[in-house]
């Protein structure tokens, strides 16, 4: 039979278990988004230094399989960071401009996250 002792401890055990998933939940979706985006960033870094430049050669020097490396050109081609050619993918005159906003953004980012850091590191409230 349980007792209250037991059944308090049960109780919590299942609430740091979903308070643990919730927070795998919440941070997962933002870690996911920000791999594609190094990943992106990358590619197109390497497009604009070595370009023009074809999947095999940038799968290699990147060491990013061939098939995550197309995909991130066809996002850059969608978002008229790189255009194809017959030699490769190259960048476009915009690819400049975009790659130093990426940096502005990654910094707010930093910055956000720093905050994050902070408001954790204090003693917990009550509501």
């Amino acid at each position: 039979m349980w007792n209250h002792c037991c059944a308090t401890d049960l109780h919590a055990k299942l609430d740091m278990s979903l308070v643990t998933t919730l927070t795998f939940m919440l941070t997962r979706r933002i870690q996911h988004e920000l791999e594609l985006l190094k990943r992106h960033i990358i590619i197109l870094k390497k497009v604009m230094g070595c370009g023009p430049i074809g999947i095999m050669k940038l799968s290699l020097e990147t060491g990013i399989p061939d098939h995550l490396v197309r995909y991130s050109l066809r996002v850059l081609e969608q978002q008229g960071l790189i255009a194809p050619s017959t030699q490769g993918a190259i960048a476009t005159k915009s690819a400049e401009v975009a790659y130093s906003e990426f940096m502005a953004e990654l910094e707010k980012i930093s910055e956000i996250t720093e905050e994050i850091k902070t408001i954790g590191l204090g003693p917990a409230t009550s509501p």
